[in-house]
């Protein structure tokens, strides 16, 4: 398929009728109307960093960490910090509304894998979405509500069609529904941080703990033999030497009888 940059003048037709293809390298093809500004922007950027996870996975990877949980958020910190800096560079070189496709695209110039890379950022957002939804249909559901064991899949479909009739009415209603959202949920991590701050300070804390690591509870290697226990009494003694090696020999088939 040929992109309109490459008909002719004559040729293409006017933007917006049909038959009418928009270029991802023309930077004159954007007709969208600005309804972000520049403090619903950051609001919403901080929503996206932040997440449904900050609530919902903070629990499991305490218990599997330990006291040093802080560990595993600096390296997303890093990581995500490494990503950032790569879209300012990229959004300032390349300012269009294409996100990693675009970038692709310029890099690579191989419309199979423009293509490919945008179902990848398709199916990160399906997937992240879907995450969202069972937890609001499950524990936030649970902790709201009190109900033991909530209909998960009915609620989380509904929640995916509100956010989709949310998106549907316009980017404008959905930015101010997700600053809404956002702001409850730096109330919540205000609060928890506020709490956990005064049980520090009060002295009923024990900022040790933030150093220690779990262990894997896993146990010995299946690999590594069992270790016999040592005799306690000298009959125990020559009952054990006299009848582990029968076991062994019974185990492997041979016959102690002559």
């Amino acid at each position: 398929m040929t992109d309109s940059s490459d008909r002719e003048g004559h040729d293409a037709p006017p933007p917006g009728s049909p038959g009418h293809i928009t270029s991802i390298e023309d930077p004159e093809e954007t007709r969208l109307n600005r309804v972000i500004t520049r403090p619903m922007l950051t609001f919403f950027i901080l929503g996206d960093i932040l997440g449904a996870g900050i609530y919902a996975l903070t629990g499991q990877v305490a218990a599997d960490v330990g006291g040093a949980i802080w560990s595993s958020f600096l390296i997303s910190f890093l990581l995500a910090l490494i990503t950032a800096f790569a879209y300012l560079e990229l959004v300032t070189k390349y300012p269009r509304a294409a996100g990693a496709a675009l970038y692709v695209h310029r890099a690579f110039h191989i419309g199979v894998l423009s293509f490919m890379v945008t179902i990848a950022v398709i199916a990160s957002g399906v997937t992240t979405a879907s995450f969202a939804a069972t937890r609001v249909g499950s524990r936030y559901w649970t902790g709201v509500f009190g109900t033991e064991h909530p209909p998960t899949v009915p609620i989380a479909i509904l929640v995916i069609l509100l956010v989709a009739a949310v998106n549907y009415r316009g980017i404008g209603e959905s930015i101010k529904v997700n600053i809404a959202i956002t702001l409850v949920e730096l109330s919540g991590l205000l609060f928890i941080i506020l709490i956990g701050a005064k049980v520090l300070f009060s002295g009923d804390g024990n900022p040790g703990q933030a150093l220690e690591f779990k262990e894997s509870a896993s146990g010995p290697s299946p690999a590594s033999p069992p270790a016999r226990p040592p005799p306690s009494t000298p009959s125990s003694a020559s009952r054990t030497r006299s009848t582990w090696p029968r076991r062994s020999a019974t185990r492997s088939g041979a016959s102690l009888r002559p």
